[in-house]
């Protein structure tokens, strides 16, 4: 089989592209999502770009830092002093329409195309090229997956579905539905430290998100060093230890060996559409 293997969040903090780039050196990591917005994006671009088998995608993100378009261009998408609504505020917002299925947390269709398009500008900026794939971050909008879609297909780039699993139709890759709501679940119990012991590297050896009954799928991790800054702005910080620890263990890469999987990445994929 052939696997993709991912990591989200390139660009967020310096630690968090440290841990990547470790991932990428000493592990089986084949794809990285650029956050274009964020301060330390470009330094991440540069330390990805020494490592041809890892293709860089758009991991585009409207709930962290400042937008890439003018705040007056998307007056919805952002707070009074210019800076984007947080992940706690789509979240409380959720739980106030969580009777209302429907409901779009995010439906404004034209603000979401300038932003979008505005990170995409950032991110050739930045790599001199186009990224090898578009996807969100944090959003389950269906308003803002469709900008995504839409940008992706004018552009010829890749899209990722960040809502849904399964078999995406175009390129046949198997993303296990579960794999993101898995790695949140180390919040789920009583103890604020359970994700700094989380044994990502089980999760993997013994097939837990079933990729290897498919003949190509991607795992998502999220491989990243904790410093400060990535502290002060996120919960989501311990489990990404242990991704890069695991990325880089010889018991998956023995589990590769011993499947015969061959990693590949987006832009291989594109190439053998």
């Amino acid at each position: 089989m052939k696997l993709i293997v991912k990591g989200d969040d390139l660009g967020w903090t310096d630690g968090v592209n440290a841990g990547i780039e470790k991932a990428a050196r000493d592990g089986i990591l084949t794809a990285a999502g650029c956050m274009p917005n964020m301060e330390a994006a470009e330094r991440g671009i540069r330390l990805l770009q020494k490592y041809p088998h890892v293709s860089i995608g758009q991991h585009t993100n409207v709930v962290n830092g400042r937008p890439c378009a003018d705040p007056k261009l998307i007056p919805h998408m952002v707070e009074e002093d210019g800076t984007f609504h947080s992940t706690r505020y789509y979240r409380s917002m959720m739980k106030e329409i969580a009777v209302e299925a429907e409901t779009d947390v995010l439906p404004y269709y034209e603000e979401a195309v300038t932003e979008i398009r505005a990170q995409l500008e950032r991110f050739i900026q930045m790599a001199g090229r186009k990224p090898a794939y578009l996807e969100g971050h944090s959003i389950p909008s269906p308003t803002f997956e469709k900008a995504l879609k839409d940008i992706a297909a004018e552009e010829d780039i890749i899209y990722l579905d960040l809502v849904s699993g399964g078999e995406e139709p175009d390129y046949g890759v198997y993303q296990p539905k579960d794999i993101g709501r898995a790695a949140m679940s180390v919040f789920s119990g009583t103890d604020p430290f359970a994700q700094f012991s989380a044994d990502v590297i089980h999760d993997i050896v013994t097939d837990h998100y079933g990729v290897l009954s498919h003949d190509i799928a991607r795992l998502l991790f999220h491989p990243g060093f904790v410093d400060a800054e990535l502290m002060a702005q996120s919960s989501f910080n311990g489990i990404r230890t242990r991704d890069c620890m695991a990325l880089c263990s010889e018991e998956v890469k023995q589990w590769g060996r011993d499947n015969q999987i061959e990693l590949i990445n987006y832009s291989d994929l594109k190439r053998k559409k």
